[in-house]
């Protein structure tokens, strides 16, 4: 667990009773961690305008219970995988529905191996 001062929190607006679900993102980036709450929408567009390509855990929370936990990867053409293999889960970070990484737990910080792909090979793909 990362203790408060290890990360920054951002706060985006939210009016509870809109009618979407509360998210709680935990980003891993290359500025370091961050916890953005708000809504998915606003959460999606500050990742994207501010962090760049990073990891992130996300939950979206309906009525105070969590409805959705999903690994995610903001870069395009990107997804994580949850596999498991006997009783053993791991993580297969996907580019266009090719395999590139395998990881039995997701690092919690900055894999700089996915940005590196998405710079060069990715290109060619």
């Amino acid at each position: 667990m990362l203790c408060k001062k290890e990360y920054k929190e951002v706060n985006l607006k939210y009016n509870f009773g809109c009618g979407h679900p509360f998210a709680i993102a935990f980003v891993f980036s290359k500025n370091g961690p961050h916890v953005i709450k708000g809504m998915e929408s606003d959460i999606l567009e500050y990742l994207k305008l501010n962090l760049g390509f990073c990891h992130y855990n996300i939950t979206l929370w309906n009525n105070k219970k969590k409805f959705l936990e999903e690994w995610r990867i903001n870069g395009k053409n990107w997804k994580i995988k949850e596999r498991l293999v006997g009783d053993k889960k791991f993580y297969t970070f996907d580019f266009k529905d090719k395999s590139i990484l395998n990881f039995r737990k997701i690092p919690k910080s900055y894999i700089v191996e996915l940005e590196e792909f998405s710079k060069t090979k990715a290109r060619k793909h």
